[in-house]
């Protein structure tokens, strides 16, 4: 599972994809709309942190005001 950001301007976007590897999420990313061109990070979640991510949101873009309050959900379950 990866966690994709994505800087256009002033707005944030953080997309959450399973995938094999980066080339392959910031694809999928592509594909679901994100403007490519402004990425600007990626992490890959451990699979502990990975499972606890809400299905509904996978595959999705986040803005960073929804992507923060994920990050506090899943570091308080820690």
């Amino acid at each position: 599972m990866w966690w994709l950001v994505y800087r256009r301007g002033r707005a944030t976007y953080v997309f959450i994809v399973p995938a094999g590897g980066q080339y392959t999420a910031r694809l999928k990313a592509g594909l679901a709309g994100l403007p490519t061109d402004h990425f600007a990070e990626a992490l890959e979640l451990d699979n502990k942190i990975a499972t606890k991510v809400p299905k509904e949101i996978i595959g999705r873009p986040l803005s960073r005001e929804a992507a923060e309050k994920l990050l506090k959900k899943l570091s308080s379950h820690e």
